[in-house]
């Protein structure tokens, strides 16, 4: 006897012009981000759950737009972020 198994297929939302100048640049794992910018995994996480840094999940996967990591380190500099 066999059971019918459904699939459903789930199709991503046509991106923004915003979101593909954020993804043309790359992207980042969290280990990547922690060794590039010496921030710790909790701070990151903390940042990307708030929304302070845009980032994306892939599976159990979070990755982080390079442009996006270069923006806020740059808004960081001028003073726009306060932890």
């Amino acid at each position: 006897m066999s059971r019918d198994r459904t699939v459903t297929v789930v199709a991503p939302l046509a991106p923004t012009p915003a979101a593909l100048e954020l993804v043309a640049g790359g992207m980042l794992t969290v280990g990547e981000v922690v060794a590039l910018s010496h921030v710790g995994k909790s701070k990151l996480y903390e940042l990307m759950d708030s929304g302070a840094l845009a980032s994306v999940k892939v599976g159990r996967r979070r990755l982080i737009p390079r442009l996006a990591l270069e923006r806020f380190l740059a808004g960081c500099l001028s003073g726009g972020f306060k932890s």
